[in-house]
């Protein structure tokens, strides 16, 4: 569940698709954004006794609420307005199906091409994102907690 969540919410933040360029882009502003979103606050799984032949719809549907809450809405707006080039045009992708999902209730975050704009994006933020060698505490416990928690959001969406 937490895989379709973190791509839904991804293709959402890409879907409006500004258009980008070098000098809007902000690294740490996304990766920010991309963490915050991950977090899925305000995301509502359907209940777990929901029926098996009901739970994809139950959880299209929870996707469908998510992405249309206002603060999630002003998240996907501002990664499409940061977003560095290397995956400006993944997160347009993204945008434009969480857009779709909201809109239509169609979900296509497990059609090909949304599929390989969310993996370009998980696989830029493990790397931009990841927390300075600097700034980690010396034996590096809190900067380990905090990179596993971003990774694990990064990688399941």
């Amino acid at each position: 569940m937490k895989r379709v969540i973190a791509g839904i919410a991804l293709a959402g933040l890409l879907a409006a698709g500004c258009g980008n360029d070098e000098a809007q882009a902000d690294v740490r502003r996304f990766c920010e954004l991309v963490e915050q979103y991950n977090k899925g606050n305000g995301f509502v799984a359907p209940p777990e006794d929901t029926p098996a032949d009901q739970q994809e719809a139950a959880l299209t549907q929870a996707l469908r609420d998510y992405l249309a809450l206002p603060e999630i809405q002003a998240i996907l707006d501002e990664l499409a307005q940061v977003a560095p080039p290397e995956v400006d045009a993944q997160v347009d992708t993204m945008r434009a199906t969480a857009n779709e999902l909201v809109a239509s209730g169609e979900n296509r975050f497990d059609q090909p091409e949304p599929v390989a704009a969310n993996d370009a994006i998980k696989a830029y933020t493990e790397t931009a994102c990841a927390p300075d060698d600097e700034a980690a505490p010396a034996d590096g416990d809190a900067a380990d907690g905090d990179a596993a928690d971003g990774d694990a959001a990064a990688t399941e969406g």
